[in-house]
């Protein structure tokens, strides 16, 4: 490894102890206090399960010279963990938060929603490890506009349709369910757009930019959703406590998804 590569590992590894070592000690140390939370348990297997899922886009979508050597693999996988923190400290500014809201509060529509946000975020950053390129800082460029794409989606559909207040606020859990299955579904509409061989800078925010306009249409009609589903009387908390309320329209964001995906053929 160059050297280059090797300060990039040892910020990956720093940003990613200082996120996940914190909330993985906060959770065990809750988990003994209150056991009786199970629903902090959810963000922790989705977690595990999205580190699974980004290794085998890694060994099998990656540059060959990536998918040939465990230590590049070991590289991209950190800088997918640290970019998977750094974006879950940014959702925390935009509003939630898996300390306070899933750790700490014990909220079950966050948990709920964080298990979706967790995959997202770790699509959407993923999809710049695929393809050629000429070095890790095309990953961290890509992945970039990825992550950013998905922010700025959470922004407009809390923004527009009240889906935070609905977390947050009202612990609706079929508003978590929804905004789970929103998240994984612009995630990985936005790690797609990510992927693909490199050109440079211009043809790749260009490429990107059409193929997320889907991520922006369903944005758009998971916000009016929301925006709907708030203006509603409020609900009793056996609704609320129900999130099988919210699975026709999670189900919906993740075929409209996969319909885009399918659309958008290989890279």
């Amino acid at each position: 490894m160059s050297l280059d590569e090797i300060l990039a590992g040892l910020f990956c590894a720093f940003v990613a102890c200082a996120t996940w070592g914190v909330w993985a000690y906060l959770a065990l140390s809750i988990r003994r206090l209150r056991p009786d939370r199970p629903f902090v348990n959810a963000p922790g297997i989705a977690t595990a399960l999205s580190g699974a899922a980004v290794f085998a886009i890694l060994a099998k979508f990656a540059s060959h010279d990536v998918r040939d050597s465990g230590l590049y693999l070991g590289f991209y996988l950190l800088m997918t963990l640290a970019a998977l923190g750094l974006g879950l400290v940014l959702l925390d500014r935009l509003g939630l938060s898996l300390r306070d809201d899933a750790l700490e509060r014990g909220n079950p529509a966050a948990c709920i929603a964080l298990s979706g946000a967790i995959p997202g975020i770790g699509l959407a950053f993923a999809g710049a490890n695929i393809g050629d390129g000429p070095g890790w800082w095309v990953v961290v460029f890509s992945g970039g506009l990825a992550l950013g794409a998905l922010l700025l989606g959470w922004m407009l559909l809390d923004r527009l349709g009240g889906a935070g207040e609905a977390i947050v606020v009202e612990r609706d859990r079929a508003a978590g369910l929804r905004v789970a299955a929103w998240f994984v579904a612009v995630g990985a509409i936005t790690g797609r757009a990510a992927a693909g061989d490199w050109v440079n800078a211009a043809a790749t925010v260009r490429d990107f930019v059409g193929a997320a306009s889907g991520a922006l249409v369903l944005t758009v009609l998971a916000a009016l959703v929301e925006s709907a589903a708030n203006r509603r009387p409020p609900a009793s908390t056996a609704e609320r406590d129900n999130p099988g309320r919210g699975l026709s329209v999670a189900l919906l964001w993740l075929g409209l998804a996969a319909a885009w995906l399918i659309f958008l053929g290989a890279w």
